[in-house]
Order: structure tokens, then C-alpha cells, then sequence
């Protein structure tokens, strides 16, 4: 039985099954990129357990047929070097799963940085009550089609923290929306004469702030803001 099984997973109709099962599953997850972009993709498509099982499953079916069919002749060679391209590219596919990250890098002229933003989607946590922290990251998968059900517990201090999911909502940029009760702004940045923490290890204390009135324009870390008064030269909120 067991050998039956090897034999047919080691066969070139599974092959060609595979082949095309692959490619109608790239065409489905191109679709689903473009309609949901690519965190939806990676949700229902390419970070799947089963995705990774074709793969394999291609990837071991490749290799075997170099070796069943001795393709290392020269008579073979451009069988042997379509075999040889598909399983490096299988390979660099498992390296950026596994291994790689993606990402933007903001670097300004004249300056150096080691931390650059991720494409993948992290729920963040940073507790901090002034003599310990806890900070905990977990990357996720969410989109618009999928189930995104999740919970966690943390324990910090003794005292249980549970975060638990309850909604997603796709396509959220930040914003500021005016209102007449809108007066002012307080816009805040790291002290660095108080902490050599960065991103969300920062305390609020360690900050330093200044607040923005309707109308007014300051400048604030070599940085032009205004509130309700328009200038080409700042950063402007309305």
C-alpha cells in the first residue's frame, strides 16, 4: 500500500496534476491580491499549510524525476535545466516563507538607520507601569474574506491580560477629521535625554510635546505645523 502511495506521488501524472493545480492557484490568489490586496492573499493562499504541501509535493516530484530519468547528459540538458530552474525557484520561494523579510527602509539623506517597516501585519503590545514592561508581537493574517478569530493571554505581574478579536476593517488609513469642537493638537516625539527606546517601547513621559492651536503654526523638531493656516513650507491639518 505504502509503496503504491510513493509510486503514484513519485509519477508524472501527479506531476502535471500538481502543475496545474499550481497554476490555477497562483491565477485564484492573483485575483484575490488584486481585489483584496496582498495581506488577503497571504491569508487565504500562500502562508496555508496546503500551498505548502503543493510545493513540497513539487518540489520532491522534480527531483526524483532528475533522478529516475538520469537527466545529468548532455543529451538531457535542457530537460535537466527546466527542472533544475523550477526546483531554485521552489527553494527562494521557502527562503522568503521561512527566512526573508519584506519591507520599507526610510532612510534620509546623509543618514543611517537599522530598522525599517514591514509589509506583514503585527498586533503590537507594550504594557508599562513606569518600573516594568511587557512587550509582546505576534504576526497576523487578516483580511476582509477570511475568518480572523483569534485570542491571547498574557501574564503580566500576576495579573491575566487577555486580548481577544472582534472585528476587522479593511482598508483604514489614518486621518484627522475636523470638527467645531476641534481647537487644537498635541503633537509629541521621543526625549532622547530621557530614553534610547524607539516605536512603541517609548513611554508617554519620555516624550516631549507641544501643543498646536487653531491657526497658529510652530515649529517643532526642525518641523514646520500648522492648524487651520496653510503654509506650502509645514505639515498642515485642516
Amino acid at each position: 500500500m505504502i509503496s503504491k502511495i510513493i509510486r503514484f506521488l513519485s509519477s508524472m501524472q501527479f506531476m502535471s496534476m500538481l502543475i496545474a493545480l499550481f497554476a490555477i492557484v497562483i491565477g485564484f490568489a492573483t485575483f484575490i491580491e488584486n481585489d483584496f490586496g496582498r495581506s488577503s492573499a497571504k491569508a487565504l493562499v500562500y502562508n496555508t499549510w496546503w500551498f505548502e504541501l503543493i510545493l513540497i509535493l513539487l518540489c520532491y516530484n522534480l527531483i526524483n524525476n532528475i533522478i529516475r530519468y538520469r537527466m545529468f547528459r548532455l543529451e538531457k540538458i535542457s530537460i535537466l535545466t527546466f527542472h533544475i530552474a523550477f526546483i531554485i525557484i521552489l527553494l527562494g520561494a521557502g527562503i522568503t516563507r521561512y527566512v526573508s523579510f519584506e519591507g520599507m527602509m526610510h532612510i534620509r539623506e546623509g543618514d543611517m538607520t537599522n530598522q525599517f517597516i514591514s509589509d506583514d501585519t503585527f498586533l503590537q503590545i507594550h504594557i508599562n507601569d513606569k518600573k516594568h514592561q511587557l512587550n509582546y508581537d505576534k504576526k497576523l493574517f487578516l483580511s476582509a474574506i477570511s475568518h480572523n478569530n483569534f485570542s491571547l493571554k498574557l501574564d503580566f505581574k500576576s495579573h491575566d491580560v487577555k486580548v481577544s478579536y472582534v472585528d476587522f476593517f479593511p482598508n483604514v488609513k489614518d486621518s484627522l477629521f475636523h470638527k467645531e469642537e476641534v481647537v487644537g493638537l498635541t503633537i509629541r516625539s521621543k526625549n532622547p535625554k530621557l530614553t534610547s527606546e524607539s516605536g512603541t517601547n517609548i513611554a508617554v513621559n519620555d516624550m516631549i510635546k507641544r501643543n498646536l492651536s487653531s491657526g497658529e503654526e510652530i515649529l517643532f523638531k526642525d518641523f514646520k505645523f500648522t492648524l487651520d493656516n496653510s503654509n506650502k513650507d509645514a505639515f498642515n491639518f485642516y
